[in-house]
């Protein structure tokens, strides 16, 4: 789990995720990655992948802890694709 940081002082930062300069490493495991990170609202995430092997999707916390990939809320097609962080706020699925 990621917590984000609600500040206005701070400058974007572009988060790389996985650590590659333009795709994730191989065998990452995010959260270790994710440990030595500091996420603000106004960031970005950036993700490099293979679309073949790997899906990126904004699901909600439900769906995140039971590893559900149905009725996500947004998905990235694109071998590529950049996220902001912004505030939280419920989302319902129907």
């Amino acid at each position: 789990m990621v917590t984000v940081e609600n500040t206005h002082s701070r400058k974007p930062v572009l988060h790389r995720v996985g650590g590659g300069r333009y795709s994730w490493k191989p065998n990452v495991n995010f959260t270790d990655w994710a440990i030595d990170e500091q996420f603000f609202v106004g960031g970005w995430l950036y993700f490099g992948f293979n679309k073949q092997l790997y899906s990126v999707m904004q699901v909600n916390e439900t769906s995140y802890t039971n590893c559900i990939e149905e009725n996500f809320i947004t998905t990235q097609q694109r071998v590529e694709g950049t996220f902001l962080i912004s505030p939280c706020r419920n989302h319902t699925t129907s």
